[in-house]
């Protein structure tokens, strides 16, 4: 079971803190198991095993996938601050599940140490078996240098087997497109689009845009989704560019990327959060655009952009919403139908700025818009605490249940001192408030709910 840690068939939950102080507080992942039988259950710390000073933000993004095929679930930790002899490199750190819990493997990926080229490898991961092979694979995204350039990115697949997942990369791509500050790779998700059996591979690239760019998010396709279809050896050369210009969503398209069958016929259909467009002249609003699979894959005409603006979404566009900021496809209500998840952390809640907030969205044949739902400090059953700036909805993830449930994960990493998460269970209205559950870290600077696992 995906997530299961410690092998007594029932979901775990991992949850980043990458904070700012190694060590002392910061840079740690926090592992809740559901079973009392692992010492420590409702809060065991991992720390990063071998980085001291320096800030490896270890904890930033976070897979969990069976890399071994053992049946218990392991997981992979991004630490894209992680430091090197001559520049930074960034690193990614394998832990595997045992009877007793996670425990550090001793395998490390670090990215290469090229002298005043920062890399940043592990800031996205994805899990998933990319070769059908049995064995889970992992996929990580580098929007640094890529080996040259300036911050152009590059993302790469490492593959599972008996011994669990090799540290040497057994392919890589670049941008179809490669710009300055497009940092291809920033996001990262696996799904079959075109439902030929073999999974794909959706990077986003929020900088993207054609080769005359030359700053961040000024490309004139003001960021893209890519994809990369698999073959029966895994992630091929046929792929699919769409920019945010073809669909009406220029605004660092490709920042947040996630997988799921939201109309249950079968193709996996991508979520991409476009946080900086302009709405109605508000800056920094924020879209979101749905891709829908089909036999051929996917395309800009088969695909619906949301905005707040949008018929029965909640509220209206603001500046600096960053609506599409952190999104995710996830089955809440139990009928099969993948919900779009949105958050936006950046909206104004209760007269504060930045408290944040997460949008909720039925399925049918398609994601509804009408009678959206949004849960933010203001819902009945959530701590009451809308504090300015804590961005509730800086990450989004939904998790499962022994009993085939789902619940809505929600990262608050700015609140209170180390930051806070929020579990909430799905339901037939989505979620239900009432049965909210809070975990907070005391420690300062934190940062708990940051990333939960891909």
């Amino acid at each position: 079971m995906r997530g299961d840690f410690d092998g007594d068939g029932r979901p775990d939950l991992a949850v980043g803190a990458p904070g700012v102080a190694p060590r002392a507080g910061g840079d740690r992942v926090r592992i809740i198991y559901t079973h009392a039988k692992v010492t420590g259950s409702h809060g065991v710390w991992l720390d990063d095993p071998t980085t001291v000073g320096f800030h490896p933000y270890f904890g930033q993004a976070l897979a969990s996938a069976d890399f071994n095929n053992d049946g218990f679930a392991d997981l992979a930790v991004g630490a894209p601050g992680y430091y090197g002899p001559n520049s930074q490199d960034g690193a990614i750190y394998i832990f595997l599940g045992s009877h007793t819990g996670l425990h550090y493997s001793g395998k490390r990926i670090v990215g290469p140490d090229e002298f005043d080229l920062d890399n940043e490898v592990g800031t996205a991961l994805a899990a998933g078996d990319l070769n059908g092979d049995g064995y889970s694979d992992l996929v990580e995204g580098n929007p640094g240098p890529g080996g040259g350039g300036d911050e152009q990115g590059s993302i790469a697949y490492f593959l599972g087997g008996p011994t669990g997942l090799s540290t040497a990369a057994a392919g890589g791509y670049t941008s179809t497109a490669q710009v300055p500050e497009g940092f291809f790779g920033a996001s990262v998700a696996i799904g079959d689009v075109n439902g030929d059996g073999h999974k794909d591979l959706v990077v986003g690239e929020p900088g993207g845009g054609k080769p005359t760019a030359a700053t961040y998010g000024a490309g004139s396709g003001a960021g893209d989704v890519q994809i990369i279809y698999g073959t029966s050896s895994g992630p091929g050369t046929h792929r699919t560019t769409i920019y945010g210009k073809f669909v009406n969503a220029k605004g660092h398209l490709g920042a947040a990327v996630a997988t799921g069958d939201i109309n249950h016929d079968g193709y996996a259909d991508i979520a991409a959060g476009a946080p900086t467009a302009t709405v109605n002249g508000h800056k920094d609003a924020g879209k979101a655009v749905v891709f829908y699979g089909g036999k051929h894959g996917i395309s800009a005409g088969r695909s619906k952009t949301i905005s707040r603006q949008s018929p029965g979404v909640p509220g209206n566009a603001g500046v600096n919403d960053r609506f599409g900021f952190s999104v995710a496809l996830g089955d809440l209500t139990g009928n099969h139908h993948a919900n779009l998840i949105v958050g936006l952390p950046g909206a104004r809640i209760l007269g504060n700025s930045g408290v944040g907030a997460v949008d909720l969205f039925r399925s049918a044949a398609g994601v509804i818009t009408a009678h959206a739902r949004q849960v933010s400090a203001a819902s009945h059953g959530v701590p009451p605490d809308p504090i300015k700036g804590s961005n509730f909805g800086f990450a989004v993830a939904t998790r499962g249940t022994a009993k085939g449930q789902r619940s809505l994960l929600v990262g608050i990493p700015f609140k209170h001192a180390g930051g806070q998460m929020v579990q909430i269970p799905g339901g037939p209205r989505l979620v239900s408030t009432r049965h909210a559950q809070v975990i907070s870290d005391p420690q300062p600077f934190d940062r708990l709910g940051e990333a939960f696992p891909a």
